[in-house]
Order: structure tokens, then C-alpha cells, then sequence
């Protein structure tokens, strides 16, 4: 089988674990980077990033043209995206002619948006151009079959067995660090979260994300004492939980609503 994964390769993505996955079981898979070049062009300026708020089309054009450029005359058994935030219904249409099946693994909700940056009209206008839709609830499911008629199917978030056998061994040897005797959150920024972090009161707090915990509280506690300048990945993020007090877990709306 022949598969092309269309999403984000960065560190930490979830694709990647798929990535892994699916090679393990003898499948070959190629990848297509559709967040990166988007990302990098809206945060190259400032007006850049004010005029994607107003038309943020103007920055999908490019990634689409690219991805059809990159297709052309290849043919696949699978087509896999990961949410397709940048991805236009009509290029979803045009990639139906390089593959037998199509689908879409959505890790947020696909049609109601809890979060700045979870979906877009791109992701809801494209739902019924799938052949199959995959989302991590089961109620999502539900309201996919009933509102856009799409065959979808539920894939809950796990982990990868192989890799937790590593960790074991890793943790085994890991040398003293800055983590211990701390209470850790590592995640992404959003609003909610920062408000209550920032009230919390708690002792011996770090924070570890991308810049965002910085730039979007700016002057207040959690910049100038909490946050610690970078996310965790890898054997750090392993080192940082095994070493920790605590982690502090706190689920964005749409995970307590679904």
C-alpha cells in the first residue's frame, strides 16, 4: 500500500507518530508539509500577520498550488490529512483524481471552534469532500453523520507502545535537571489556561510552550517568573514529567464538552 500524509512534521506533531506507525506495519508513506510554509509566511511581518485575520486565503493559495505542483502525475492508495486548516475544498476535489480513498484525522472539532487557530471555513467546507472522516469523540461522529452525511469513524488518542518501552529506559539515566521539585504545565498557550495559572498561586511553578506564554502576557507573573522560554519535546518532555512534582493537566472546552 501507498499512502501520502498531508499535515505538520514539526516536533511534537501528531503525524508524526502515525508516520512511524504506519511504516512499522510495512506501509509506504510519503509526506507533504501543508502548516510550515503558511506559518512562516504569516509570521514573517506584522502586517502579514493582521491581513491573515481579514483574508488568510490570500497565504493558503500558495501551499495548494505547491501540494498540486508536488501530486502531479503520482498516484496513491491513501491520502491522509490532518485537518487540513490550509487546504481548499476544491484541491480536495482535484487530489480525489491522484488516490482511491481520501480522508481526513481532525485532533480538533471540525465545525465548532473552541480556540484561535483550531479551524477555519476551509475545514468545515471541505467535510463532505472526504470519502471518510476521522475525529477522537464519539459525538462529533454522531453530529458528522447527521449534518454532512459522511461516513466517519472514531480514533481515539493513544499512545505508542514501542516508544513507552524506550522511556523506561531512558528515565533510567536521566541526569539531574531543572525539573525537580517543580510543578510543570507544558502545553499550548490559550486564554483560559493562562488566566488560571496566573490566579492559581502555586509555588514552584514552570511553564514550558511555544513563545505565545510570553508575547500574549506580556508584563503580568506568568511572563516574568513562570514562563521558561521554550516548549518540551522528546527526552526532554520525558526527563521533565519524570522528574517533576506534578504536571498540571488543564483540558481546553472542547475536550469537557465531548
Amino acid at each position: 500500500m501507498k499512502l501520502l500524509i498531508l499535515g505538520n512534521f514539526g516536533k511534537g506533531a501528531l503525524e508524526n507518530f502515525f508516520v512511524r506507525g504506519l511504516k512499522k506495519e510495512n506501509i509506504t508513506v510519503e509526506q507533504f508539509d501543508i502548516t510550515s510554509a503558511y506559518y512562516d509566511a504569516v509570521n514573517s511581518t506584522l502586517l502579514h500577520k493582521v491581513y491573515n485575520k481579514f483574508n488568510a486565503s490570500y497565504f493558503h493559495k500558495p501551499v495548494n498550488k505547491s501540494l498540486l505542483q508536488f501530486i502531479d502525475r503520482k498516484r496513491y492508495d491513501v491520502i491522509l490529512v490532518f485537518k487540513g486548516l490550509t487546504l481548499f475544498p476544491e484541491t480536495i476535489e482535484q487530489l480525489k483524481l491522484n488516490t482511491v480513498l481520501i480522508c481526513c484525522y481532525n485532533p480538533d472539532h471540525p465545525f465548532t471552534f473552541y480556540s484561535e487557530g483550531s479551524g477555519n471555513k476551509n475545514i468545515v467546507e471541505s467535510i463532505t469532500h472526504y470519502h471518510i472522516y476521522f475525529s477522537y469523540a464519539e459525538r462529533i461522529i454522531s453530529e458528522l453523520k447527521k449534518r454532512y452525511g459522511v461516513a466517519s469513524f472514531t480514533v481515539p488518542f493513544g499512545y505508542d507502545e514501542s516508544e513507552a518501552k524506550r522511556i523506561k529506559q531512558i528515565i533510567k539515566t536521566e541526569p539531574s535537571s531543572e525539573y525537580a521539585n517543580r510543578w510543570l504545565f507544558i502545553g499550548a498557550y490559550d486564554r483560559r489556561r493562562s488566566a488560571f495559572l496566573a490566579k492559581a498561586g502555586i509555588e514552584n511553578l514552570s511553564v514550558y510552550g511555544e513563545y505565545k506564554w510570553r508575547s500574549r502576557n506580556n508584563n503580568n507573573k506568568i511572563a516574568k517568573q513562570y514562563y521558561q522560554g521554550r516548549a518540551l519535546y522528546d527526552d526532554d518532555y520525558y526527563y521533565a514529567i519524570n522528574q517533576a512534582n506534578g504536571i498540571i493537566n488543564l483540558l481546553r472546552e472542547q475536550n469537557l464538552q465531548e
